[in-house]
Formats: C-alpha cells, sequence, structure tokens
C-alpha cells in the first residue's frame, strides 16, 4: 500500500536484506481492498497501474505489505 512504501519499516528490511541492490518502492493503490473484496477487475487494473511504474529490466518483485 502506498502508506508501506516509503515507511520507516520498509526502509528498513530494505537496508537489512537489500543493502547495495538497487530498489525501485512502487506503491499499489487500491490492491489490498480489491483482494479482500476478490474483485479480479480491481485487482488487474492495480497491478496495471504498478507495473506501468516499474522499471524495466526487473528480475524480482517483493509485495512489502502485510496483507499479503
Amino acid at each position: 500500500t502506498p502508506a508501506t512504501t516509503g515507511s520507516p519499516y520498509q526502509r528498513r528490511l530494505i537496508r537489512d536484506f537489500a543493502d547495495g541492490v538497487p530498489v525501485t518502492e512502487v506503491p499499489c493503490p487500491g490492491l489490498a481492498d480489491a483482494v479482500e473484496r476478490a474483485d479480479e477487475t480491481e485487482i488487474d487494473a492495480a497491478l496495471a497501474a504498478a507495473a506501468a511504474l516499474t522499471p524495466p529490466g526487473v528480475r524480482a518483485v517483493v509485495l512489502g505489505c502485510t496483507h499479503y
């Protein structure tokens, strides 16, 4: 969620587990609510919006919210 992206907790996780690795934080607003409602259309829309913000060449994705 946008609240998780950029939070002090997430920054510590990045520092502790990805030190020296380029990391791009991409918020995915609406995904948690869409998953909870099992709304596949909204899930697809949220993922597409996040994918559009994700730099090319990304080899790994971490869902950083405790919802998942």
